[in-house]
């Protein structure tokens, strides 16, 4: 199992990222407090994240490991188990993240940590990548920073803006698959605007609401971007030989629980 993505699924790689600023940074007392540890980890989580949760599922106690926890000469080992590439406050675009954060890897710079390894590897690799689940949440930042329920911006160009985000995760599944991944399951960003931040933001700066309380225009961009990745997904499965799939509508989800 190999894991790319945000704050949803990183397990401790922003905590060993020099320039990390502390806010990004899961090293505080209050994550972890439902973890076997009790101890922080580098989940953005009082336990166990979403990644954690389906590696259980597969057969793993949890996650992979954070891909820089390792030193140099234990990365190869691993790879039989898999590797968590995740970077809290990351997204599919390079620049997410970097004001927030001072410094997150980006699922450009995940690839390219996971092209390393698969070079490392070498002949070898083919097999074990496909037969690999890769797992990817990311995207819910980039929505974020764009619809900022505290100063949306004016003018902007919704669609444009989403066809870049989904631009952006065909080419990263793309050069996945030639690498030789042939199992995704992804998730798509739930109902950004419904976190307590936008929410807050959104009351107090008298900014759209929807029927859920939330922050309008962020949701609506969850929902947009669903419908973009699962066009976008259904095309690359008829394309791509042996790429099989699956897509979790979280906005959809979160929809039903509030």
């Amino acid at each position: 199992m190999f894991v790319f993505g945000d704050s949803t699924v990183d397990v401790g790689n922003n905590n060993q990222l020099p320039g990390c600023k502390p806010e990004c940074r899961a090293d505080y007392p209050q994550y972890g407090v439902d973890h076997p540890s009790h101890a922080p980890t580098g989940r953005f989580s009082n336990g166990y994240n979403l990644a954690d949760q389906i590696a259980k599922l597969l057969g793993f106690n949890e996650s992979p490991p954070a891909f820089l926890s390792f030193p140099a000469g234990g990365i190869i080992p691993r790879m039989k188990d898999g590797i968590n590439f995740a970077s809290g406050g990351s997204g599919l675009q390079n620049q997410t993240g970097d004001h927030q954060c001072g410094g997150v890897y980006s699922m450009a710079d995940q690839l390219e940590e996971f092209k390393l390894v698969v070079m490392m590897l070498g002949n070898g690799s083919y097999d074990l990548i496909s037969r690999s689940l890769f797992f990817i949440s990311v995207g819910s930042n980039d929505l974020f920073e764009y619809a900022d329920a505290k100063n949306p911006p004016p003018n902007r160009d919704d669609a444009a803006f989403l066809k870049c985000l989904d631009d952006s995760y065909r080419t990263y599944l793309q050069e996945l698959y030639a690498l030789g991944a042939r199992k995704f399951s992804i998730v798509s960003p739930s109902l950004v605007g419904c976190c307590p931040s936008q929410r807050a933001a959104a009351l107090q700066h008298d900014n759209d609401l929807d029927e859920l309380h939330c922050f309008r225009p962020a949701n609506n961009l969850s929902k947009r971007l669903y419908t973009l990745l699962a066009s976008t997904l259904q095309d690359l499965g008829g394309d791509l030989d042996g790429m099989h799939y699956s897509l979790c509508d979280s906005a959809g989800m979160a929809e039903g629980v509030f």
